[in-house]
């Protein structure tokens, strides 16, 4: 049996090697991007919540300039009569609260 020589197998010896190395690499490289993927938020929770968002700040805006509507209104029944001014002053304590314009008070919290 005729042993095949050295030199005849170098190119095929050398091709293995090249080709072993370049899907090394590929198969390395696809890992690492593999684990940097972020997750993220879906655009379709994002346009969700931008839609929400938009539709709170159109209400807060609504209450805000409701607020501003009857502090008027209140200090024009100051100079009128005492029980509807008490009226107006109770419904601009519920237009603040509802729009998030009260003070917190609690112990611990300044």
């Amino acid at each position: 049996m005729n042993k095949p020589s050295l030199k005849t197998n170098i190119p095929l010896f050398f091709s293995i090697l090249l080709v072993s190395m370049a899907l090394g690499l590929m198969v390395a490289f696809q890992f690492r991007t593999a684990g940097r993927v972020d997750s993220g938020v879906p655009y379709d929770r994002v346009q969700l919540l931008t839609t929400e968002l938009r539709q709170i700040e159109r209400e807060y805006s609504t209450l805000f300039s409701e607020a501003i509507d009857l502090e008027d209104k209140l200090a024009k029944a100051d100079k009128g009569r005492p029980e509807a001014s008490q009226a107006v002053q109770e419904e601009l304590i519920k237009v603040r609260q509802m729009a998030g314009l009260t003070r917190l008070q609690a112990r611990g919290w300044k």
